[in-house]
């Protein structure tokens, strides 16, 4: 994280009148150290891709994710979705056609589905770290978009 993208109150100098830094540095030891402190009260994570894949679930942007393998004539599908879904592979995500008809996502998204039933997916340590920070009342927000 650029140090100017933190707020100065953040930052590890103390001035007269302002109040203690929360983080002491501003590398992975000085957050982990702030996280394990009394004075972290609330965290919020940012998560992407990159914790479901360790899982074993494919994405949706890499070659062999979902897109690239999308293959919109296979799929319950009007002619006009089948072709919004042809010339933008992420049209079978779209509000406007799962609304519609949610049957390709479905369809798209049932080994996935399946693999839920069938225990194929396993939690990551991503996915522990974030549970065990909601069991100790730390979690406040977890913004993802991810499936899991």
């Amino acid at each position: 994280i650029p140090a100017s993208c933190i707020p100065s109150a953040m930052l590890s100098s103390r001035t007269e009148g302002k109040r203690p830094a929360a983080l002491r540095t501003l590398d992975i030891e000085g957050v982990a150290e702030f996280m394990a402190s009394d004075s972290c009260k609330h965290l919020a994570f940012l998560t992407g891709a990159g914790v479901s894949v360790g899982a074993g679930i494919p994405d949706f942007r890499s070659p062999g994710g979902m897109y690239d393998t999308l293959r919109p004539e296979l799929l319950t599908a009007s002619h006009h979705e089948r072709a919004a879904m042809s010339r933008d592979p992420t049209a079978v995500v779209s509000k406007d056609i799962f609304f519609r008809n949610p049957l390709p996502y479905l369809e798209l998204r049932r080994p996935f589905i399946l693999g839920l039933a069938e225990k194929q997916w396993r939690a990551t340590i991503s996915h522990w770290f974030v549970r065990i920070c909601h069991d100790k009342g730390l979690l406040t927000r977890l913004f993802t978009q991810n499936i899991d």
